[in-house]
């Protein structure tokens, strides 16, 4: 466990594991319905190696298999927590460079 907050928890990925970086779990209020919350999982990771990366990105199946199970999760936890969804699980990649770029549209726009 790297940080745990009121709100979220941090993990780093174990050794091994396909992706190497850290994941993020949290929980806010949901902006726009009142007595609602977000809850969100944010990762950002490499492939370990070759392998993992042609697998993932280019033939796309670890991407899938990976996105499958992050909406069951989700879905998982709103059912624990006793909570109805509000709309369907989002998910969402940016890549290295889409960072890269929105980072420099963001310190341009200062």
């Amino acid at each position: 466990m790297l940080e745990v907050g009121e709100l979220h928890f941090k993990m780093e990925t174990l050794e091994g594991h396909p992706e190497a970086g850290e994941i993020t779990f949290s929980i806010e209020p949901a902006e726009h319905f009142e007595d609602a919350l977000h809850f969100e999982i944010r990762s950002l990771a490499r492939s370990r190696d070759g392998v993992v990366a042609v697998t993932y990105d280019r033939l796309g199946v670890g991407k899938k298999a990976q996105e499958m199970t992050w909406v069951k999760f989700c879905e998982r936890v709103c059912e624990f927590g006793g909570g109805e969804a509000i709309g369907e699980v989002q998910v969402r990649t940016l890549y290295e460079d889409d960072l890269d770029a929105r980072t420099k549209a963001e310190a341009q726009a200062q």
